[in-house]
């Protein structure tokens, strides 16, 4: 099961209704060469992120041993880390250079790596928040780096950025402007013993 973009419209904003455009507002991207079967491959795999409002349009997520011995996971993908190996986690997005549907170009405020292991009844969480002060800046990309033990039992990690400084998504509010509200979301990739 893998995180993607809902797109559905029946009545756009700009016609009086509270929907909008298939792409207009969020997104699903693959990373896949521009033929079916590697879309789908890519859609099958995990290897995609969603995003709303244009707030990136590139992503790339890897996961490996900190001394880079070993393989190298990514969105969709299995790294083997035995249990308490220092692992790096590398985040690098992308700034759109064209304005969104809102002829806006939002501004990127925050950068989430989020590691789940194995815990009683639900995963246990360690998060890594990150803002302009923490990320390296090449052109439009924007990058960070995480160092920490792998989870014991095995676990994931994924990433999520947003235009605001809230910590986590909060409920949209009645009138709310949805563009004021942009975020995106990685999907995982697995950390194996």
């Amino acid at each position: 099961f893998w995180i993607t973009a809902s797109s559905d419209s029946h009545v756009n904003q700009r016609d009086g209704g509270s929907d909008f455009d298939p792409g207009e507002y969020s997104k699903t991207y693959v990373w896949a060469r521009p033929e079916a079967d590697d879309i789908l491959g890519g859609v099958r795999g995990g290897r995609m992120f969603a995003v709303t409002g244009d707030l990136i349009d590139a992503l790339e997520l890897t996961v490996q041993a900190a001394d880079g011995s070993g393989g190298v996971g990514r969105m969709g993908e299995s790294v083997g880390l035995p249990s308490g190996t220092p692992m790096k986690v590398q985040l690098r997005v992308r700034k759109p250079d064209s304005a969104n549907a809102a002829g806006q170009h939002p501004v990127l405020r925050q950068l989430e790596l989020i590691v789940g292991s194995a815990g009683g009844r639900s995963p246990q969480m360690q998060t890594r928040r990150f803002t302009a002060k923490d990320w390296k800046q090449e052109g439009s990309w924007y990058e960070v780096t995480w160092e920490l033990l792998a989870p014991a039992g095995g676990g994931f990690v994924r990433a999520r950025g947003s235009s605001t400084d809230e910590e986590t998504p909060l409920a949209d509010i009645k009138g709310e402007d949805p563009w004021q509200d942009l975020w995106f979301h990685s999907n995982p990739v697995f950390i194996a013993r």
